[in-house]
């Protein structure tokens, strides 16, 4: 069984969770489950009827959901270019440094799909991603750092984000740039058009 990022406790309560009709994958990143130790890919998927962003993973036995928004993204592209910069002096200067970069805090809402139950994704949970370079700096890693939150409207449910650590952080910058997803959604638009111009 896949083993997600997300862990969700609920104590005898079941809710509906928004679930979108119209997302579609507009690219995607390799990262290592912190809590596992496996490496996993990450969909990053994008709605057009609200123009949200998410990170989406799914298996046969549970569906997730980050949902994010274009500000939220800025930040990561920003944040993801400040890892570069750094990770570029820590290998030539060969020094080992944990450090959480400036101005990479924000919040994401949850939605979970497991079997026939839903839960609510309308609750936030804060994240912030740090960078660690580590034996003599032969090793950067970009750690997306999550958190947890009760949800305001019921104390029994809780919602935790465990986190990642991105290992290829060129690999993650290529992959949530500006290039990368508005191509993917031109061409997702464009193939859109062209199945309904063959039905009028």
């Amino acid at each position: 069984m896949k083993r997600f990022i997300i862990a969700i406790g609920i104590i005898g309560l079941i809710i509906p969770c928004f679930i979108f009709a119209t997302e579609y994958t507009v690219s995607s990143y390799t990262y290592m489950d912190p809590k596992y130790y496996t490496d996993e890919t990450m969909k990053i998927r994008y709605e057009d009827e609200t123009n949200d962003y998410m990170f989406y993973v799914s298996d046969s036995y549970q569906t997730i959901w980050m949902v994010f928004t274009e500000e939220d993204l800025n930040i990561m592209r920003n944040t993801a270019q400040k890892a570069l910069e750094w990770q570029k002096v820590a290998l030539e200067n060969k020094v080992e440094v944990s450090k959480e970069i400036p101005n990479s805090q924000l919040s994401m809402k949850i939605a979970e799909k497991s079997g026939s139950s839903f839960y609510s994704g309308s609750y936030k949970v804060p994240v912030r991603f740090n960078f660690v370079s580590t034996e003599g700096a032969g090793l950067t890693v970009l750690m997306l750092v999550g958190g947890s939150t009760t949800a305001s409207s019921n104390k029994y449910i809780d919602l935790e984000f465990v986190g990642q650590w991105i290992m290829d952080i060129q690999g993650f910058a290529d992959a949530i740039s500006e290039k990368t997803i508005s191509e993917a959604i031109s061409k997702h638009n464009s193939a859109s058009s062209n199945a309904e111009e063959l039905f009028k």
